[in-house]
């Protein structure tokens, strides 16, 4: 049965100290994945760590909020008479957010210039290795909209409900979501948004799954379309850290030099691989280009 807003406060919540515990599990699970796979920053690296620490993370906060008296799978609501709606519900819910999102980041993005490509992007990009995709969607659609789902909108959300109200529950749950992806700045603006829209969700129907498949949806739309059109190399990209060594000079020219042009028009959408074609084709009918010795 789908709970409403007031048969959820009438539920047991997470005590508050389960806060601050979720982040020590999440800290120890990341400094264990890094000592496995590495701490660098590629994004190769980075995925790797995900997909070990993510799922390690999600059964610790399970299992320590059980001890505490409450378990965040308590709280998704899952029942077989309830499955199909809860995920109508967040199949659609996700369906809808995917173009408002979409336009809010938009504006977003033609005020602040964009500061880093997702290491997902990144992976995709790059097709350093024969599972990247797999991975990548692995972790987009469903690692992280479990766990950014439990941690969010169940240990954050209401745990700062049950001292200072559902309002301040649902800002402060929905600003750290954003800021959870800072550095993908300008994405924490329409992603504080997403929080907000997520977490009534979860307060109107009682069941995190309805969030979770909302969440997933808007990962995998996202992911579709960078496949169909990808995302421009912003300008504070370092065109190496994106080109594979495969790739000729001219191609890492050609990023360098959209990446300043990028500066300029922030909104502006390019495939990498056009841009090293056009550069290509820049530098055969420049009258100034080197002539062959």
């Amino acid at each position: 049965m789908i709970m409403n807003d007031r048969q959820l406060s009438d539920s047991p919540g997470p005590p508050p100290i389960l806060i601050p515990v979720a982040l020590v599990i999440l800290l120890v699970n990341e400094a264990f994945a890094a000592s496995l796979v590495g701490s660098g920053s590629e994004p190769t690296l980075a995925l790797k760590r995900q997909l070990i620490s993510g799922p390690l993370s999600i059964l610790g906060i399970c299992l320590v909020g059980n001890r505490l008296g409450m378990s965040p799978i308590g709280q998704l609501g899952l029942t077989g008479r309830q499955l199909l709606r809860q995920g109508g519900w967040g199949i659609a819910l996700g369906l809808v957010l995917s173009p408002t999102l979409l336009g809010v980041s938009y504006l977003a993005r033609s005020i602040f210039p964009p500061s880093e490509v997702h290491p997902a992007f990144q992976v995709l990009f790059q097709k350093l290795e024969l599972w990247g995709p797999v991975k990548v969607c692995l972790v987009a659609v469903l690692v992280a909209p479990i766990l950014e789902e439990i941690l969010f909108r169940s240990v954050f959300l209401l745990g700062i409900a049950s001292v200072l109200g559902k309002g301040w529950g649902v800002a402060i749950s929905s600003l750290l979501f954003g800021l959870a992806h800072l550095q993908t700045w300008p994405d924490p603006i329409p992603l504080v948004f997403m929080g907000g829209i997520l977490a009534i969700a979860f307060l109107r129907t009682g069941t995190l799954w309805v969030p979770i498949l909302a969440h997933a949806m808007f990962n995998g739309v996202m992911l579709t379309l960078f496949l169909l059109d990808p995302t421009p190399v912003p300008p504070s990209t370092d065109a190496d850290a994106l080109v594979s060594p495969s790739q000729s000079d001219l191609g890492k020219e050609g990023l360098r030099r959209y990446g300043a042009a990028a500066s300029l028009d922030p909104v502006r959408y390019e495939s990498p691989s056009s841009v090293v074609a056009r550069i290509g084709r820049e530098e055969s009918l420049s009258p100034f280009s080197k002539a062959d010795p």
